[in-house]
């Protein structure tokens, strides 16, 4: 890594990182309302002393210390409090790689990797203090992502990627489609660039551990612990904002083993109203993007870049969660997540053909400057992402849309 990178225009580099801070104070000021659903604080509850169950990791953990600590963390204000300490962690790691990339990126694309920094910084600060997904365990998913891609980006400590992935799938096994995706292609990534086979074992043993974790608590652990449920819900509610409040839904599920599909039916009619409105209002945000890569892959279709060129599908991992889930406003934001956090780290590593393309286009960029910025205040509007809803913005225009044509 270069620091002179950064020390070139270090004043104007130090500027910007104030001006993300002061953008990340305003996210919490203006959406985080310090409160956690009980969907949220249910998770709390579970434990591996009632089985080896799904997404018992983290409760097991707190639990835990719970047990160790001279005074009791079993309360909601302990659990509210941790949360908001870990947020401001997980988006301090970011800004770490943000900082990596500066270093490592090419000084003719620096501006355009700074708005690309700046989109990036806006979902997460918005995703990650917003009222619904607040305290999700999708916050441990990100911070262990972080920790995967400063391995890959410093290519030091890579032997805890594959640890990483795994506690991912432990706390989670919905990461399989989410999380995991994006290091198993930037440890492919190396294995092409670097012509070396410890990252092709690396990218074989993480996908391995991750699909083995994921089999089993999809398919075999549904059910077990459920003896304990009644125990399990009574702790739940003394976890929760009011005393009272459990997640009826996630416990059917995980320790009964219930389908719960018909509960959801109503949240799938939601989806497919908002589906087509969100399409439509983030085709501006999209279109660029998109636009720009399939002109690259295209130019370099006789050269290697063109399998590059396919990372960018990683996303379609996702699109199973879309047929088989209903949270499709954290699917949208992973989408946008992953995309724009793939361009930065192919910009860090400076990777050959994508330098080249972007030299020829630079001028283009330039000229469309305030387009690209446009985009960015446009990028405000259509923030935050939440579960269900898919945004605020695609909410009311569909109920606006329903009205009229009703």
């Amino acid at each position: 890594m270069d620091h002179k990178n950064f020390s070139i225009n270090k004043r104007e580099n130090v500027s910007f990182f104030t001006g993300l801070f002061f953008i990340g104070v305003l996210c919490f000021f203006r959406y985080f309302e310090w409160t956690m659903t009980e969907y949220n604080t249910t998770l709390y509850a579970f434990s591996y002393k009632y089985g080896f169950i799904s997404r018992a990791l983290v409760g097991t953990l707190w639990q835990g210390l719970d047990r160790i600590l001279p005074f009791s963390i079993m309360s909601y204000e302990w659990i509210l409090g941790w949360n908001v300490f870990l947020t401001f962690l997980t988006l301090f790691l970011y800004g770490v790689i943000f900082y990596e990339v500066i270093c490592r990126v090419n000084t003719v694309f620096l501006r355009t990797v700074k708005a690309l920094f700046v989109l990036l910084w806006i979902l997460l600060c918005t995703e990650f203090w917003g009222d619904e997904l607040f305290g999700r365990l999708d916050l441990y998913l990100f911070l262990l992502e972080a920790l995967c891609i400063l391995c890959i980006l410093r290519e030091r400590g890579l032997w805890r990627v594959p640890l990483y992935m795994a506690l991912m799938v432990l706390i989670h096994q919905g990461a399989v489609f989410t999380n995991v995706n994006m290091i198993l292609v930037l440890l492919f990534y190396l294995h092409l660039s670097r012509k070396e086979k410890k990252y092709l074992g690396l990218f074989g043993m993480s996908f391995l551990v991750a699909s083995g974790l994921f089999l089993y608590f999809e398919f075999i652990s549904h059910g077990i612990g459920s003896e304990f449920y009644d125990e399990i819900v009574g702790l739940a509610k003394s976890l929760s904002y009011d005393g009272k409040s459990f997640n009826q839904t996630i416990l059917d599920h995980e320790l009964l083993g219930l389908d719960v599909s018909e509960r959801e039916a109503v949240f799938r009619v939601e989806n497919l109203r908002e589906l087509p409105v969100a399409i439509v209002l983030l085709l501006p945000v999209a279109f660029p993007f998109f636009r720009e890569w399939y002109f690259f892959m295209r130019e370099n279709k006789k050269t290697k870049a063109a399998v590059y060129g396919l990372f960018v599908f990683g996303w379609i991992t996702l699109l199973p969660e879309f047929f088989l889930k209903v949270d499709y406003g954290r699917y949208f934001f992973l989408i946008l997540f992953y995309v724009l956090l793939l361009l930065l780290y192919l910009m860090a590593v400076r990777e050959p053909s994508m330098e080249s393309y972007g030299k020829q286009r630079l001028f283009g960029w330039k000229s469309h400057r305030l387009y690209i910025w446009g985009i960015l205040l446009y990028a405000c509007f259509m923030v935050p992402f939440y579960d269900v809803i898919i945004n605020r913005a695609v909410y009311l225009l569909t109920k606006l849309l329903m009205g009229y044509w009703i």
